[in-house]
Formats: structure tokens, C-alpha cells, sequence
């Protein structure tokens, strides 16, 4: 298995650690290999020189080491495919089969007009493998519409909860205001600046502030929104947060309010705010349209509707029984991605790619 180091900050870190354990306790032999970035910022040199030695690395070590599947944890964009490219044909002929598990990315550009370049660097990564693992069944139908040829299979990251998740808000808290929470890179098509505009919008009739977890380009964007929208005192922008920090943020919410539109799988900020009990909004993207349920673990918003986001958190805020039985059902929903329970899916694609004819 190919995974990020561990200097790299990032969710994909721990889902691949726990996936690796998972899949040993199903019985399987795993060994893992570093393959992307080395560190947070790298100069173009240091990716080049960095990739080709983690190439000749791997590539060696296929040839000194019996290795059935080579599982390369990745995304469908631009950049990763030229990283990923080189590394798949230097690996045929060493392994029996190849498997990429594609972490979100630009799938939904296949289908439509344009994109040539990036069409052709889909297919020769995909004729270059043996096999795909994708987040949401949206990504499966743009890949096997574009690559009919093509096995691919739908999982879900494992997730445990963190041990903290049960501490709620201190009850010597004064401030009585309704706790909304943004988490992730802060990226426009993440829906940040769509939050904070909700915000302004509820705390109009409902006493409300916004914590922010995360940094990213648009955090001095966000942060001039706020103040243009007389927030300045209502938004807090908290940077990167360590794990257990987070964890304690999560827990003084009320509601988790994620508007995406960012091509990602199966967002992890999602299953942080369904561990800690939250309530969601969040719009119909990827995994999240395969996941929560309307009305019952969250609420579901069109995209780029700052009015459609203020109108779900407010209805949230004004109806306790919703929250709670929300919270409740978060809570509940979070077992089904336990590791034990999502990694028999990886196994039977894993074995169904490897025994192809």
C-alpha cells in the first residue's frame, strides 16, 4: 500500500493507517511504502527529484519483495495523475495487479465537453491498472461511463471516533449564543464564504456566532467578509487545529454546516461532526449524497445558496427535538464506518480486481 508520509498533515494520513490495520486484522498481509510528498511545502525540484527516487524506491522494492496488489492511495486530478503516471509503468510486469483508491477528485470532467488533456491522462492511468476504489457511486458512474472496460468499486473510509468526542459544551460558559462550525482547507468551493453569509443572515433573528477550523487560501478573504458583514465579532477563525483540539471544537458546536462543492469522496470533516453528535447541512456532493439521510442525520442545500443554508441551520436552532434526535442518529450512523465494518468492501474488491481473467 502506498501512502502519504507522516509528516504530511491531512486526513488521508490516518484513513490509510487505519485501513492498513483493518485489512490485517481481516487476514491480509500489508506492507506500506511512502509515495507523494515528503513535506507540507515542497519546491517543483524537490517534487521531481522526490518522485523519481520514491519510483526507483518502489519499484526495487517490488522487485526484491512478492507483492500480489500494489493499492495506491491517490486523487483523480491533474497533478497527481503526471505524479502517479510514471509510477504505474514502472510498476507493471513487477505485480500482479495495480489498484488506485481515488480520494476524490474531477471525475464529473470526463463527462463533459473539453478537458482532452486531462481525459487522456485519466485513461492511461486507468489502462495502466488493474482497478479502482472510489468514494460516492457519482464517481463509479462518471469512470465506468468514460472507461467501460474498467473494474470499479465503491468504499468507504474508515473512521474511528476520537475518545473525547462524548464532551459537550462547559456549563460555565456565558456565552448564550448558538455555536455554528465550519471545518476544512478554506476553499471557495468548500462553501466558506457561503457560511459566513448564513450566518449573517440567521443572527438576525437567532443569536448565533461562527467557528472556523482550518486554514487555506481564502482565509484573509473570509476574514474581510466577516468584518464587510459586521461579523467581525461573530466569526472566529480558529487556523489549524491539532487533533485534539479539534475534537474539543466540535464539541462546544451546535451545528456542523458544510456547504461544499469541492470533488471530494466522502468529506472527513463530515464524519468528525457525526462522531461529536452534530447536526449537518451540507449540500448533495459525492459520498454525502450516499450517506446522510434527509432530515434524519442532515440537511440537505443546494450549492452556492447562502439564503438556502441560513433557512436549514435556522430551523435546526428553533427545533431542539430535531437537533437531539439528529444527534442522536449522527452518533448511531458513525458505527457503519468502524473499520471492522467498511473493510470487508476492500477485501472483496481488492480480490475481485486480483482474480480477473
Amino acid at each position: 500500500m502506498l501512502v502519504p508520509p507522516a509528516a504530511v498533515r491531512g486526513p488521508m494520513t490516518s484513513i490509510v493507517r487505519l485501513l492498513a490495520d483493518a485489512l490485517r486484522a481481516h487476514g491480509h498481509d500489508v506492507s506500506t511504502a511512502h509515495w507523494g510528498r515528503h513535506r507540507q511545502v515542497e519546491s517543483l525540484r524537490s517534487k521531481i527529484v522526490g518522485r523519481a527516487g520514491d519510483v526507483f524506491r518502489i519499484r526495487r522494492r517490488l522487485a526484491l519483495e512478492p507483492v500480489d496488489v500494489l493499492l495506491v492511495e491517490t486523487s483523480h486530478e491533474w497533478r497527481s495523475l503526471l505524479r502517479d503516471i510514471p509510477l504505474l509503468a514502472a510498476s507493471r510486469g513487477r505485480v500482479r495487479s495495480i489498484v488506485l483508491q481515488f480520494h476524490g477528485g474531477r471525475s464529473d470532467r470526463l463527462g463533459v465537453a473539453g478537458n482532452s488533456a486531462f481525459k487522456l491522462a485519466t485513461r492511461i492511468a486507468l489502462r495502466l491498472s488493474d482497478g479502482v476504489l472510489v468514494l460516492s457511486s457519482e464517481e463509479e458512474r462518471f469512470l465506468r461511463h468514460f472507461w467501460p472496460r474498467g473494474r470499479f468499486f465503491v468504499v468507504a473510509n474508515p473512521f474511528v471516533p476520537p475518545e473525547a468526542a462524548e464532551v459537550r459544551r462547559s456549563t460555565g460558559d456565558d456565552d448564550a449564543r448558538a455555536v455554528l462550525m465550519f471545518a476544512g482547507r478554506l476553499l471557495a468551493e468548500k462553501g466558506v464564504y457561503d457560511v459566513v453569509r448564513a450566518t449573517a443572515i440567521v443572527r438576525e433573528r437567532v443569536p448565533c456566532r461562527l467557528v472556523i477550523a482550518g486554514h487555506g487560501p481564502e482565509e484573509a478573504g473570509v476574514a474581510a467578509l466577516a468584518r464587510q458583514l459586521g461579523l467581525a465579532d461573530d466569526v472566529a477563525l480558529l487556523g489549524y487545529l491539532t487533533h485534539d483540539e479539534l475534537t474539543r471544537t466540535y464539541a462546544q458546536a451546535d451545528v456542523f454546516v458544510f456547504p461544499s462543492m469541492h470533488p471530494e469522496g466522502f468529506p472527513t470533516v463530515l464524519s468528525e461532526a457525526m462522531s461529536a453528535g452534530l447536526p449537518i447541512v451540507t449540500t448533495r456532493a459525492r459520498g454525502a449524497a450516499d450517506h446522510p439521510q434527509e432530515g434524519v442525520i442532515a440537511l440537505f442545500v443546494p450549492p452556492s445558496d447562502p439564503a438556502a443554508v441560513a433557512a436549514a441551520v435556522e430551523r435546526l436552532l428553533t427545533d431542539g427535538p430535531l437537533r437531539e434526535t439528529m444527534s442522536g442518529a449522527n452518533r448511531r450512523k458513525i458505527e457503519d464506518f468502524a473499520p471492522g465494518e467498511v473493510v470487508g468492501a476492500y477485501a472483496h474488491a481488492l480480490e475481485q480486481i486480483d482474480a480477473r481473467d
